[in-house]
């Protein structure tokens, strides 16, 4: 089975010239990890700058869905399977939908290997990975053609096994999780 990778190449969606990189006709910068993880680390506290970071993860990824989603016919299952398949790409760790219910909106997304929470293991007092969150939350919104969000439950970070973000409408996950909402979103 192609790797994904070799299907967008296959695909002519993967594009390198000249100090350019364009997946999907958008065009990419690729950094390390520590870009995100030191940033992470550097306001992690801070629930404001958190909350930005995410919101603007959230707005990227929405921005880019909707430009792929524009030339397929994807739906809302499809575009969720795509995220999965565009973020361990890009090496945010390995996702998988625990539990998923595209009717209500609904659905439990958990993260082993996750970059930034293997990262700061042992180093943060909450929650951590803002940028997965808001990526996955912005290609669901895309999706759904409705507000999502993800809020993180646990983290590797803190010393689970793995990341667990429950995705719901904000007025679902409010009523649900309202302190890390407050704190998240």
């Amino acid at each position: 089975m192609a790797s994904f990778f070799e299907k967008i190449m296959l695909a002519r969606q993967a594009l390198f010239n000249d100090g350019n990189i364009q997946l999907f006709g958008l065009r990419y910068a690729l950094v390390t990890e520590y870009f995100f993880n030191m940033l992470t680390e550097k306001i992690n506290d801070n629930p404001r700058l958190s909350k930005l970071l995410y919101a603007d993860a959230k707005r990227a990824a929405y921005n880019f869905a909707l430009k792929v989603g524009s030339s397929r016919s994807y739906s809302a299952d499809d575009y969720l399977k795509w995220a999965i398949e565009i973020e361990e790409f890009a090496g945010w760790g390995v996702l998988k939908w625990e539990e998923l219910d595209a009717k209500a909106m609904r659905g439990t997304l958990t993260a082993s290997d996750s970059a930034t929470g293997g990262y700061l293991k042992g180093k943060a007092d909450a929650p951590c990975d803002h940028v997965i969150r808001g990526l996955m939350a912005g290609n669901a919104s895309c999706a759904f053609k409705s507000d999502v969000d993800l809020v993180e439950t646990e983290c590797i970070a803190l010393g689970k096994s793995k990341c667990r973000f429950e995705m719901g409408s904000p007025s679902a996950l409010m009523a649900e999780y309202k302190e890390l909402y407050d704190r998240q979103v």
